[in-house]
C-alpha cells in the first residue's frame, strides 16, 4: 500500500513526540526584530531588504542547528514566513539567494519534513506571544494562529489513545472510557474553527491571509503551503475507516497529507495500522462483535455509543469547515482552498464521516439482536 510507504519513509520505529513549546521558544536564525517588522515590509514591497535578510541568514547561519531537531523546526518555521512573504512580492525570488536551498534541505533532512514550513509550523511551532509570527501582522491573523494552535495542540494525544483503543476488546470497561476520551481530545477542534468564522472577516482571511499560503518550489520540487487538510485529522479518520477504502480519490488525498505529517505522528499511525493488521478500527470492531465473541454486550454497546459520540463530534467539525469553505471560497476566484480541494471533496469526507457514523449504529443493531 502506498500510503504505508508514506508513513515509514525516513521515519524510524521510535520518534520522539514533539515539545511544541520549547520549539516556539527558539531563535536559531537571531531574527525576532527581523520578524516584527516584516509584514510591514512586505506590505511596502521592499523586496531588496528581503533578500539582504535572506543573504545574511545564510552567511551567518549556525550549522550546530542541524544538530537539534527543535531549533531545525525553528529555522524552518521562520524561514518560510519570509520566502513565502518575497514569494507573493514576486515569485520565486528568493532563489536569487545563493545557498538558501541547500540549507532548507537540510534541515528537512534533520527533521525528517519537508524543507520548508507547514501547518505545524504555522501553528504547534508558532509563539502565542508578542513573538508570534505573522505574514500581514493583523491582529485576525493572530487570532487564526491561535484558534489552529488551540484545535490542533490535542490530538496528538487523540491519536494516541486511538493506538490504544486498536488492541482493546469492545465490551471492555476501558475502551467506553478511552472513546469518551477521543471526543474530549478533539473537542477544542470545533470552538476553534466557528472562533475564526466570528473574528476573521471572509474579506480578510480570504484576500489578506490565505494570499500566503502558497506552494514553494525547493531544488525543482513543489512544496504545498498551510493548509488544513495537513492536520492530525486526516490521521484519525484514516485509522477510523480510512484505510479500508480502496477509493482513488481518498487515498490519494491520504497519501498526500499524512507524508505532510510530524514524523513522531507518522509513527504513532503505522504502529497503529500494525496494531489493526492494517484494517480500520471499525474493521476490526467488525470482527469483535460477531456472534458468540462477546464477553458483555452491554458494555460493548456502551463502548460503541462513545465511539459514535466521537464521530458526530468530527461531523460537527467537518460542517462547520464546510460552512467557513462556502463563505470564503467565492472570494478567492478559484473552487480550490490552499491544500488544493473543492467544497465536494469537503462534502465528500462529510459522507464517509457520515457512513462510519452508520457503521457503528449497525453494529449497535448485530448486538441488540
Amino acid at each position: 500500500m502506498d500510503v504505508l510507504k508514506v508513513l515509514t519513509k525516513n521515519c524510524g520505529s521510535e520518534v520522539d513526540p514533539p515539545v511544541y513549546a520549547d520549539v516556539q521558544m527558539l531563535d536559531p536564525l537571531n531574527i525576532d526584530s527581523f520578524m516584527k517588522v516584516l509584514p510591514d515590509i512586505t506590505r511596502s514591497k521592499r523586496m531588496d531588504l528581503i533578500l539582504n535578510e535572506l543573504k545574511d541568514i545564510v552567511i551567518y547561519f549556525d550549522n550546530h542547528i542541524y544538530d537539534s531537531v527543535p531549533h531545525a523546526f525553528a529555522a524552518l518555521r521562520d524561514l518560510d514566513f519570509i520566502i513565502t512573504s518575497i514569494h507573493t512580492i514576486e515569485a520565486n525570488s528568493y532563489k536569487k539567494v545563493r545557498g538558501l536551498e541547500e540549507i532548507r534541505e537540510a534541515l528537512g533532512h534533520t527533521t525528517n519534513h519537508s524543507p520548508r514550513g507547514c501547518n505545524f509550523t504555522y501553528g504547534l511551532f508558532n509563539p502565542q506571544n508578542d513573538r508570534m509570527r505573522t505574514f500581514t501582522g493583523l491582529n485576525e491573523e493572530r487570532r487564526f494562529i491561535h484558534a489552529v494552535h488551540e484545535g490542533t495542540k490535542s490530538l496528538d494525544e487523540s491519536l494516541l489513545t486511538l493506538q490504544e483503543l486498536s488492541i482493546l476488546p469492545i465490551d471492555s470497561e476501558r475502551f467506553e472510557i478511552l472513546a469518551r476520551t477521543l471526543t474530549a481530545q478533539f473537542d477544542s477542534m470545533v470552538p476553534a474553527v466557528v472562533d475564526v468564522m466570528k473574528s476573521v472577516p471572509p474579506e480578510v482571511f480570504s484576500l489578506q491571509i490565505v494570499t500566503f499560503f502558497v506552494a514553494l518550489d525547493v531544488s525543482g520540487k513543489l512544496y504545498t503551503g498551510i493548509t488544513g487538510a495537513q492536520i492530525q485529522n486526516v490521521a484519525i479518520d484514516f485509522l477510523l475507516y480510512g484505510v479500508d477504502l480502496q477509493d482513488q480519490r481518498y487515498l490519494s488525498y491520504a497519501s498526500r497529507n499524512l507524508a505532510a505529517m510530524l514524523p513522531f505522528q507518522k509513527a504513532i499511525v503505522y504502529k497503529t495500522l500494525q496494531k489493526l493488521q492494517c484494517r480500520s478500527l471499525l474493521s476490526k470492531l467488525d470482527d469483535d462483535t460477531l456472534e458468540g465473541s462477546l464477553v458483555n454486550t452491554d458494555q460493548a454497546i456502551k463502548s460503541l455509543d462513545s465511539l459514535q459520540y466521537f464521530l458526530k463530534r468530527i461531523l460537527s467539525f467537518r460542517w462547520v469547515h464546510r460552512k467557513l469553505a462556502i463563505t470564503n471560497l467565492p472570494l478567492r476566484g478559484t473552487e480550490r482552498g490552499s491544500g488544493g480541494y473543492t467544497l465536494d471533496f469537503l462534502e465528500y469526507l462529510i459522507y464517509r464521516t457520515q457512513e462510519a457514523v452508520q457503521h457503528v449504529e449497525e453494529l449497535q443493531n448485530r448486538i441488540a439482536h
